[in-house]
């Protein structure tokens, strides 16, 4: 018969967390997240270029191109909602 070590058969209980220990696992996980800002407050202060949204902001484009671009969106978006807000209502006319 080989002998069993009684070490080996002890199972790992975990014990409950006390409200200090609790609370100190939950001030250490806050301390790693930044402090929360306004969206401004970040655009303000990163550092580097402009986006690709500031820039298109700021290019000057020929009229016609502008009001072109209007339109597409205004016809994609009224698209979307049509998809969108289109809910079925009633019995189906085919099986």
């Amino acid at each position: 018969m080989k002998r069993v070590d009684a070490s080996t058969l002890e199972a790992h209980i975990k014990r409950k967390y006390t409200k200090e220990e609790r609370l100190a696992l939950i001030r250490e996980g806050r301390e790693e997240t930044g402090k929360y800002r306004s969206r401004t407050a970040v655009k303000q202060k990163k550092t580097g270029g402009s986006s690709n949204r500031e820039k298109e902001h700021k290019k000057a484009m020929p009229l016609v191109a502008k009001r072109r671009k209007i339109a597409q969106a205004r016809v994609e978006k009224k698209k979307q909602k049509r998809r969108a807000s289109t809910q079925f209502r009633g019995r189906k006319a085919w099986k």
